[in-house]
């Protein structure tokens, strides 16, 4: 209780601090978001968001998190999150919610794209995204459908079968998705799966791009297991948004 100012003994600091946490208050997230923004120099420059959801247990308790950052030097920077009061996926308009919330504070120009994974996919969200002018690279499933070069509704993995480990391809022209359309990038990964990414508009690193998302994951690690160590047990998350 060094921390704690005044003469008085350690557990009548604690007992005050206690006094004070039991007070009921609020947290206004917009100003939190803004210093945030401020301390990393984010309010000069344009960004790439990430946007995720991580779920643990601790203790009795079931904890699920929709959170979005900012990509910044091998680390997810948290901006705003949503506690959701459900196990399972976010929907659409919970994502809306929260991307809304940045661009009603800080605005769409500040971001160069937003990036998610596989459990961020869907006709409304993408048709959201486009209608708002929001950028992004979001992965999509090998067995997502889309229209090949006649039209025809195929497996994504099928448009990229010729690709070699290491190589990646982008696909000329929009392709329909998701009842909506965009474009398509692929990596052949080391194991032999595909890293597939749906972008709104046509750019060259649609998968450099996307690789920046992974910079959330390792601030998702340091809240279960390393530093903060806020994990207890975590749930199967990686099973239900999987499928290279």
């Amino acid at each position: 209780m060094l921390a704690v100012p005044g003469a008085a003994r350690s557990d009548s600091k604690y007992r005050r601090i206690q006094r004070f946490l039991s007070e009921p208050f609020g947290i206004n997230f917009d100003v939190v978001a803004r210093f945030v923004m401020t301390l990393f120099g984010f309010l000069d420059v344009k960004v790439y968001l990430t946007l995720d959801r991580t779920n643990w247990q601790w203790g009795q308790s079931h904890i699920n998190i929709l959170m979005l950052g900012v990509a910044y030097k091998g680390i997810a920077i948290p901006i705003y999150w949503i506690l959701l009061n459900k196990k399972g996926n976010s929907n659409t308009r919970e994502r809306i919610a929260l991307v809304k919330r940045f661009v009603d504070r800080f605005g769409k120009d500040r971001i160069i794209k937003l990036l998610a994974d596989r459990e961020f996919i869907g006709c409304d969200w993408f048709k959201w995204l486009e209608h708002q002018g929001i950028g992004f690279a979001v992965r999509i499933k090998k067995n997502t459908l889309v229209s090949n070069s006649r039209g025809e509704k195929v497996q994504v993995r099928h448009l990229f079968r010729g690709l070699k480990t290491g190589e990646t391809q982008i696909l000329l022209g929009k392709r329909r998705i998701y009842e909506g359309d965009a474009y398509l990038s692929a990596l052949r990964l080391k194991d032999g799966g595909l890293l597939i990414v749906a972008t709104g508009d046509a750019c060259m690193d649609a998968i450099e791009s996307y690789a920046k998302r992974w910079e959330i994951e390792t601030l998702l690690g340091c809240l279960k297991g390393r530093g903060l160590c806020l994990k207890r047990r975590t749930s199967p998350i990686a099973d239900e948004s999987s499928g290279y």
